[in-house]
């Protein structure tokens, strides 16, 4: 889920969170980044109770404060969502249970970046990179690669612009070798011997595509993105 999709999580929880007493109230610009510190590393009753402050704080006009004390006060409603669904799972069964496990990590889940470089010649676990409900265009690529280079902004564009599409791009070069790397781990893992090499894989995870109907699905989205 891309950070605005994250964000329109957030809003909505704006309608349904409720107001709870601050342990910590103050400026929302400071508290956020405190907030999201404290989350970073597990520490999440401090980040809970922080976002109650947040919370408490939130102007009745949202409109009148800058855009990064809006972002902090939706992150705060899903951080207390979150908080009610854990404190709720222990006694909730089935469906009930399911769903608030599912939306605790949803909402606790880090904003994915629409666009990724990794592997570095090193093997990878394609696995580790995709994203439910997302598709996922995975680039084998170098930087000694005229066409990967050409190509490489308007498949940025393309993660960038499109909600439901991710790019991975699998630099395949070890970083000291010169010129493109197809002896590296990476390379050899997947067979690649001509690049850019794309994989498609679709919002269940199952690889829909490869080679040259990869291509062409990329070539595709680029032209009616461009248009």
């Amino acid at each position: 889920m891309k950070s605005h999709t994250i964000l329109a999580v957030c809003a909505a929880a704006l309608l349904i969170c409720p107001i709870a007493p601050a342990q910590e109230v103050g400026d929302i610009a400071v508290l956020g980044p405190n907030m999201q510190e404290h989350a970073a590393q597990g520490e999440w009753a401090s980040a809970y109770d922080i976002a109650r402050g947040i919370v408490a704080a939130q102007p009745e006009d949202l409109a009148a404060i800058p855009a990064e004390e809006r972002y902090y006060i939706g992150l705060a409603h899903a951080f207390l969502m979150a908080e009610a669904f854990e404190a709720a799972d222990d006694e909730l069964e089935g469906e009930q249970a399911e769903f608030a496990a599912r939306m605790r990590q949803t909402l606790l889940a880090p904003p994915v970046e629409p666009v990724r470089r990794i592997a570095f010649g090193e093997e990878i676990e394609i696995e580790d990179y995709l994203v439910e409900g997302q598709t996922v265009i995975v680039n084998f690529t170098s930087e000694y690669c005229p066409p990967c280079v050409a190509i490489a902004p308007r498949l940025t564009n393309l993660a960038e612009q499109r909600d439901d599409v991710l790019l991975v791009n699998v630099d395949i070069n070890r970083p000291d070798v010169q010129g493109i790397d197809f002896q590296s781990p990476v390379a050899r893992q997947f067979g690649i011997r001509g690049i850019p090499h794309f994989q498609v894989y679709g919002p269940d995870g199952e690889k829909s595509a490869e080679g040259p109907r990869a291509r062409e699905l990329v070539t595709n989205w680029l032209r009616e993105l461009e248009e």
